[in-house]
């Protein structure tokens, strides 16, 4: 059975930088350079998945932009279990909830050519009143997915990164699964904070790269006993 470590991220914060929902270049070569140590400690292959309320066309563009990252760091790793598979899966808000108007049907069948066939939209809550709708439907997708996967792969670990209210019940449910963690960027409230050790001390992508490099770090303590660790280290333990 393949082994496998699922990671789902949020984007807004996370990935993207807040100020401008872009990200550097050499900002994600450094994550994936993390992720790629991770699979090698692990010897597992990385499965990630995007989810945010953003529109689905917006999802598809920013895919589009991953998988040039994800091959531009592949074309320079030469053992296959530093490679990275391309993003397997992302969630983001419904087609009826931004093709609106008049020009619905015309503007509904450009979007749908368009679209990643990757993504799937976010379940919305059956109560209309319900104040985190997001939250809902991440949950219900991180939730799917991680069912699915444990019955066809051998599941290592789990990591959720997020920072804000509606990734709360996702990194609940990620913690409470064996081998799971939460990883936020310093930039995330303080209710996510609250729900893992692995916080970043820099914002946004850098502070996601820093908690996977924490993990890292977990992990080669764990295949070298006594290798010394930093006299600040306050990890979380595997």
């Amino acid at each position: 059975m393949e082994k496998i470590i699922l990671l789902y991220s949020d984007l807004e914060g996370t990935i993207l930088r807040e100020s401008d929902s872009k990200y550097d270049d050499t900002d994600m070569y450094n994550f994936l350079k993390q992720l790629s140590r991770l699979q090698e400690l692990m010897d597992a292959k990385v499965r990630m998945h995007i989810v945010s309320p953003i529109s689905q066309n917006q999802m598809t563009d920013i895919l589009e932009k991953l998988d040039k990252s994800f091959t531009s760091f592949n074309r320079l790793q030469k053992e296959p279990i530093k490679k990275l598979k391309y993003i397997e899966g992302a969630a983001a808000s419904s087609k009826d909830e931004f093709v609106t108007g008049p020009q619905q049907d015309f503007t509904f069948n450009r979007f749908v050519k368009k679209m990643d066939s990757r993504i799937v939209a976010l379940k919305r809550p059956s109560n209309p009143d319900d104040k985190n709708p997001a939250g809902f439907g991440k949950l219900n997708y991180v939730k799917g997915w991680t069912s699915m996967a444990q019955e066809r792969y051998d599941v290592k670990m789990i990591i959720y990164c997020g920072n804000g209210m509606n990734d709360l019940a996702s990194m609940d449910y990620v913690n409470s699964k064996k081998g799971g963690f939460v990883v936020c960027p310093d930039n995330s409230r303080h209710e996510a904070k609250a729900k893992t050790k692995l916080v970043g001390r820099k914002t946004d992508l850098q502070g996601l790269t820093e908690g996977i490099a924490n993990i890292n770090k977990l992990l080669e303590k764990r295949l070298n006993p006594n290798k010394e660790e930093p006299e600040d280290n306050d990890q979380q333990s595997l």
